[in-house]
């Protein structure tokens, strides 16, 4: 252990609290009083719990098309077995949260309730960005599921729609701008090449 690393622990001794809130108190108090140094602070995050009921999801809000049911079904048996789930990442709307991340999370949620699970509150995190970028949290992550071709082309499309060029949806996406223009030609191809391309007569390149 190095000299600086050991004055920070003894900086530390007067921190003894036992739970999070507690020893993140301490901290701060310590900070205020200029016992600690600002650096050795605790930052909380913004997430927290609330009850299911103040989540609402939009309909055709989440850029994958279909949820999938085995994915729902397996969230809500991790919810009625009490084990982890990661949290919903939602953003507040007139005293609600709509879920931007977490559609499979969300539904499982409510069907573990719906077989007498106890779920007094979900795990949540606040989403802070704009509607560009909530499409593209939604793109980026979507619970670990690979979007299809046609869904990815569908988020450009949206993208398109909300004011962002090509040149800067390639940047988002590390793709390259060609790449993008072509998901776009999917994206404004006819209802009968999409039905082709959904049922596996075509594919989408």
């Amino acid at each position: 252990m190095t000299t600086e690393q050991q004055t920070k622990l003894d900086l530390l001794a007067p921190v003894t609290g036992a739970t999070a809130r507690k020893i993140y108190e301490q901290a701060q108090e310590a900070i205020k009083k200029g016992t600690l140094p600002a650096e050795m602070g605790i930052t909380r995050n913004n997430s927290f719990l609330a009850p299911l009921e103040y989540l609402y999801v939009v309909d055709g809000y989440n850029v994958r098309e279909e949820l999938k049911d085995e994915k729902i079904r397996m969230f809500a048996d991790r919810y009625k077995l009490g084990l982890y789930v990661p949290p919903i990442e939602v953003r507040a709307i007139n005293g609600r949260f709509q879920v931007i991340e977490g559609h499979h999370r969300y539904h499982g949620a409510h069907l573990a309730k719906e077989e007498g699970a106890s779920l007094a509150r979900l795990s949540l995190v606040i989403f802070e960005g704009d509607e560009n970028e909530a499409v593209l949290r939604m793109m980026n992550s979507a619970e670990g599921e690979k979007l299809s071709p046609l869904e990815i082309a569908g988020g450009y499309k949206r993208l398109i729609n909300q004011g962002m060029s090509e040149k800067e949806i390639a940047a988002a996406r590390q793709q390259s701008t060609i790449q993008i223009v072509k998901m776009l030609k999917l994206a404004n191809a006819s209802l009968a090449v999409k039905a082709l391309i959904r049922d596996g007569s075509i594919s989408a390149t």
